[in-house]
């Protein structure tokens, strides 16, 4: 019985893991669609300091 009980506490973390990096992932791309449109729309610029 003990060892169910494990065996569900693991996969519950996993779960929680699992939606964690899902919603980072949501982030991310988020972050992907605000540079590309920045860099359609021609956003300000940026310049390599020489």
């Amino acid at each position: 019985m003990n060892s169910i009980l494990r065996d569900v506490s693991k996969l519950q973390e996993l779960d929680v893991k699992e939606l964690d990096l899902l919603d980072k992932t949501k982030q991310v791309e988020g972050n992907f669609l605000k540079a590309h449109q920045l860099i359609t729309k021609g956003g300000p610029s940026i310049r390599k300091k020489e």
